[in-house]
């Protein structure tokens, strides 16, 4: 079962258009080493329920990182997707 990743930017638009589709939380933390190479690699990345936005429809969870700030949104709990 797969969610949607995307980044945090200053407009909807630009969000939606990073958007991409992912397979397991490690995918993910692999690709936000990449797109955040400055990310702290001693300190976890969380991902917690931010609430409904209207404006896409998603049941939205954030995540971020305590002394970087946030990363981006998903449409579901990653650590609920289930593995292949």
């Amino acid at each position: 079962m797969s969610f949607i990743f995307r980044e945090h930017k200053g407009l909807l638009d630009e969000s939606m258009a990073t958007a991409k589709e992912f397979e397991s939380k490690e995918e993910l933390l692999a690709h936000l080493i990449v797109v955040h190479p400055y990310l702290l690699s001693n300190v976890s990345v969380f991902i917690e329920e931010y609430g409904h936005d209207k404006r896409t429809g998603w049941n939205t969870f954030i995540i971020h990182q305590p002394g970087y700030g946030v990363l981006g949104f998903t449409n579901k709990m990653v650590d609920e997707v289930e593995e292949k």
